[in-house]
């Protein structure tokens, strides 16, 4: 009874299931392995060809009449990238003064430049406040005068002009310059640079899952099979380089057998009757040793070695005769 019960425990402590369970645990931890250097290289890959969808750069504008007001910022390493579509926006906040809303339409002028100096962007475009007739701007400030008074709000409005579409960078940018006609108030200002994405990068953007997962099984497949491959290729040379030390080593042993051997390649001639008794049944020898030669060479197969031991004996043989 106990050595039925001991039985699925032997069989899996047996020598076999130790080896399963060897290369079992070595399959899923290399496995493991490859899929975590797999998921490194997918992020570090995304971080490197996906830029930020969005940077927003504070301006604050210098007055120094009779310059046109102007300010200046600067970009840090990967806020640009070169060869990927942007689209520039200058948001201002401008108070609604007479003198503004007077001023009517006004330029806004910006300058993109690399680290170095070298001009990348100068693009040029008009703003102009919305215009309210004296009846509608006097019914806004009286609806709105209890906000006005306990400082909820402003008068003021929000300009969103946008500078450029779609431009490339042949460089990567390292500041920026915006200037504005002179006589223009303003409460706030930024510039905002947003990426429009297009081909591979959209997909990876706006397909962030079903990404990572095909990208990082494409790369995890290909390196289960380069690692593979390279196993293969590693240990059959390795294994091709034993065999053929193997066979070196037979032949050595098969040309070292001294004198004998000597013999027998140089009276190659005289075995070749023998041979052709026992093939053809030329009876030259004796019958008796004809058919005991016969007899031995039914039972056991000889190789090339075993045929010149055999000539040999046959040769020793014929000489006592």
């Amino acid at each position: 009874m106990l050595p039925l019960l001991l039985h699925p425990f032997q069989i899996l402590t047996s020598k076999p299931s130790r080896l399963i369970y060897l290369q079992t645990f070595l399959l899923l931890t290399t496995s493991t392995l490859l899929l975590l250097i797999a998921t490194t290289a997918y992020i570090i890959f995304y971080n490197t060809y996906i830029p930020p969808l969005g940077i927003s750069k504070p301006l604050f504008f210098h007055y120094s009449p009779p310059l046109p007001p102007s300010a200046s910022t600067t970009f840090s390493p990967g806020d640009l990238i070169t060869n990927q579509k942007y689209t520039i926006t200058l948001h201002l906040t401008l108070p609604s003064s007479p003198r503004n809303i007077d001023h009517g339409n006004f330029n806004c002028h910006i300058f993109l430049s690399t680290p170095t100096g070298e001009k990348l962007l100068d693009a040029r475009r008009p703003g102009i406040m919305t215009y309210s007739s004296p009846l509608l701007a006097t019914l806004k400030t009286l609806f709105a005068s209890p906000l006005l008074v306990t400082g909820v709000t402003r008068q003021e409005e929000r300009l969103h002009i946008v500078v450029a579409e779609g431009v490339e960078f042949v460089g990567e940018p390292g500041g920026v310059r915006v200037e504005i006609d002179d006589g223009i108030a303003v409460y706030d200002a930024r510039l905002e640079f947003v990426a429009r994405f297009e081909g591979l990068r959209w997909v990876m953007y706006q397909w962030r899952g079903v990404s990572f997962v095909v990208f990082t099984g494409v790369f995890w497949g290909l390196n289960v099979c380069g690692r593979w491959g390279f196993g293969i290729w590693f240990l059959g040379g390795w294994g091709g380089r034993r065999r053929r030390r193997r066979r070196r080593r037979r032949r050595r042993r098969g040309m070292g057998m001294g004198s004998s051997h000597c013999v027998l390649v140089m009276f190659n001639g005289l075995f070749q009757p023998l041979l052709d008794d026992l093939r053809y049944g030329r009876h030259i020898l004796p019958p008796r040793l004809h058919l005991r030669l016969r007899e031995r060479i039914g039972r056991q197969r000889v190789g090339r070695v075993g045929w010149g031991m055999m000539r040999r004996r046959i040769i020793m043989k014929s000489m006592k005769d």
